[in-house]
């Protein structure tokens, strides 16, 4: 039904989009950085819930409470890692340009203490 060229065309598409959709989401990469905490305990994730508000406050424009993405998929770089041993997580951050002076970034806070994730986009 479909052939191989048009397959590839809308994989290219998906991938270079700056509006991603996963699960009932539609992330604008133009409008929003993304801030994600993965694999934390309940605990953790408040912690973090409470730092992430403080910091950003009223900029936080939804939290996402059923993560079933990461900052690899939505075709950013990895341009930075920081271990913070001390409260146990690696911080990641993806980047990507998407026009001149615009650029998509997405954080990622990654623990080995639970099974927990939640993602907050943050207007820029």
């Amino acid at each position: 039904m479909f052939g191989k060229k048009s397959v590839t065309a809308v994989m290219a598409i998906a991938v270079l989009s700056t509006s991603v959709v996963f699960s009932a989401e539609k992330i604008d990469l133009e409008n929003y950085r993304v801030k994600i905490v993965k694999d934390a305990s309940q605990k953790t994730i408040k912690k973090a819930t409470e730092s992430i508000k403080f910091e950003f406050g009223k900029d936080i424009e939804k939290v996402i409470t059923k993560v079933d993405f990461d900052c690899k998929s939505f075709g950013l770089a990895k341009t930075d890692e920081f271990k913070n041993h001390a409260m146990g997580y690696v911080e990641y951050t993806y980047k990507k340009e998407i026009e001149k002076d615009v650029e998509a970034l997405c954080e990622e806070m990654v623990y080995d203490s639970g099974f927990e994730s939640i993602a907050f986009l943050i207007k820029w």
